[in-house]
């Protein structure tokens, strides 16, 4: 039997990933599904949100050889996959508040290491899902 357990608006609190990974033990889940806002809160320093990612990629790469891991992009955590400077980065930064550019360049190593999810489409130069990069498209 497969079963999935969602989860959704991390915000870049790194305590919440061995809480995800315990639940989804509990469950006899086989699929995580991260429904998005990985990253950014408001209060995390761009160290922080560098570390976040580390260990974000960390505890991805330790499941993924458990169970499948699904993240679906949300809208604080599309401009760290994208390059700076693209013709659409402004905007699409501009809904994300929390976002920190200081971390953008490094957070970036890291966030285009994990797969995108099924069902992706090519947008501004990025992998995204196709779900979020409808949103992105009607947004420009």
């Amino acid at each position: 039997m497969n079963r999935t357990l969602f989860a959704g608006d991390l915000h870049a609190k790194g305590d919440l990933l061995p809480f995800i990974s315990n639940m989804a033990d509990r469950e006899h889940a086989d699929r995580i599904v991260l429904l998005g806002d990985i990253c950014d809160d408001w209060h995390v320093s761009n160290t922080g949100m560098i570390r976040f990612m580390e260990r974000f990629a960390s505890w991805y790469r330790a499941e993924s050889g458990r169970r499948e891991i699904v993240p679906l992009l949300g809208n604080h955590d599309v401009p760290y996959y994208m390059r700076r400077g693209s013709a659409s980065f402004a905007r699409v930064r501009a809904q994300a508040p929390g976002f920190k550019p200081g971390a953008q360049r490094r957070v970036h190593r890291f966030a285009v290491r994990v797969p995108p999810p099924l069902g992706v489409g090519r947008n501004h130069g990025i992998t995204i899902p196709i779900l979020y990069a409808n949103v992105v498209e009607s947004a420009l």
